[in-house]
């Protein structure tokens, strides 16, 4: 009985599937009509209405782009250009005049081409460039009028993503690219895109277990290259053990060897400090723990790391970035462990930080990166999401400067300033 029942019911479902088949054959050109429709709808009319915001439309009335006057030989900075993200569809930019802090948004849909979703930026001479980060693996050029004058990708069949980080420049036509995915940090032609040579940080040595160093802040200092190396464990996203400084002679290419740091995993920029003569850069540890990290400093004479500037527990919090504004005064963004973002004030000389925070928002890991440009300002990144924009303060004082934040349509992630 059973045999048979199974039959019947194989032979009723052949049946009813032939029967569907042969409903869909005859409906297929309406059916198809009816899906192309429903296509068309969506990609034309539903998804612009949940692009959030819309930089050409509903946002207040920009300014003119801003424009340098009568630069000279040391032109100071006069805008900050900042890449956006909504942090899923798109990516967008603004350009804000230091004079005026009046925003200036270009075509929406045309900087949606320019800038991804997940993008930093950085500048040489009078080129801005765009770094296209996991996944979009491109870098796009810009002039200071925000013409676009390259656009190329950063990836290869042997790691493709490449997720760029960081460029490191030597001149106008030759740069040093970090590539967090791979195992080789690139040298190419930043105006092109053409690859000059590639550096097997593997091969030297700092690949880790799975053979990738995580590569990604870059200095150019003299003539040596320093490139923070994270070596994650992906397997559970954590470092394997200290962070890294790598050398790179940069006029031969070589690696030289590496300065290993006190904490893990560097997130932040690498900087220089005139201030301090030190070379500086923020280490994470564990994102989600309070006292495995801060900001070290590293003396390039002798090539030795010094120790921790500051420390994670006395900023009470994961570092995110930082600046130093001067011997005794640094800013820093960090998270702490009740998942709230705070702007903080730090004496580098001291180590201490100022017991109140100078700003602070509504959740974990929103407030970004900083910029400190010739005027003595420090603008600060706010992505939170009732109210993102642009803060600034005073770089002497840590008075903030701004009533309300300065509009850039979708969340500010990166910024730097244009000379």
């Amino acid at each position: 009985m059973r045999r048979i029942k199974t039959r019947k019911f194989t032979t009723e479902t052949q049946r009813h599937r032939e029967e569907r088949e042969n409903f869909f054959l005859e409906k297929k050109p309406i059916l198809f009509r009816q899906f192309f429709y429903f296509l068309l709808f969506t990609f034309y009319f539903l998804l612009p209405a949940c692009r959030y915001p819309d930089p050409g439309g509903s946002l207040p009335p920009g300014g003119d782009l801003p424009r340098q006057e009568n630069p000279g030989p040391n032109p100071p900075d006069y805008a900050a250009f900042v890449v956006t993200s909504d942090f899923g569809l798109t990516g967008g930019m603004a350009d804000i005049g230091l004079d005026t802090r009046v925003p200036y948004f270009p075509d929406w849909e045309w900087a949606a081409r320019v800038v991804s979703p997940d993008a930093v930026a950085t500048t040489f001479l009078d080129r801005i460039f765009v770094i296209n980060r996991y996944t979009y693996d491109s870098i796009s050029v810009l002039d200071q009028k925000l013409k676009l004058s390259a656009q190329y990708s950063v990836a290869d069949p042997s790691c493709d993503p490449s997720n760029p980080h960081d460029l490191a420049f030597v001149s106008a036509t030759r740069a040093f690219l970090s590539r967090y995915e791979c195992h080789d940090l690139w040298v190419i032609n930043p105006q092109t895109g053409q690859r000059l040579d590639a550096i097997d940080l593997k091969a030297a040595g700092f690949g880790g277990a799975d053979g990738i160093p995580e590569m990604s802040g870059l200095l150019l200092l003299g003539n040596t290259l320093y490139v923070a190396v994270q070596t994650i464990d992906r397997r559970v996203w954590k470092p394997e053990g200290p962070g890294r400084l790598v050398t790179i002679d940069a006029a031969t290419d070589a690696v030289t060897g590496a300065i290993v740091l006190f904490g893990a995993n560097p997130v932040t920029d690498v900087i220089y400090s005139d201030s301090l003569g030190a070379i500086l850069v923020g280490t994470a540890g564990n994102q989600r723990v309070t006292g495995d990290g801060g900001i070290e400093a590293v003396d390039p004479s002798s090539g030795t790391a010094l120790g921790f500037v500051i420390t994670e527990d006395e900023l009470k919090g994961t570092v995110s970035d930082f600046v130093i504004a001067g011997a005794d005064r640094g800013f820093a963004t960090v998270t702490g462990e009740d998942f709230r973002s705070t702007l903080v004030r730090f004496n580098p000389a001291t180590g201490k930080r100022d017991p109140a925070a100078l700003y602070a928002a509504d959740s974990g890991f929103t407030l970004w990166d900083l910029a400190l440009n010739d005027r003595g300002e420090v603008w600060l990144c706010d992505r939170s999401a009732a109210r993102p924009g642009l803060q600034v303060f005073d770089a002497a004082t840590g008075a903030r400067l701004t009533a309300a934040p300065i509009d850039t349509g979708l969340p500010p992630f990166s910024i730097v300033f244009l000379k």
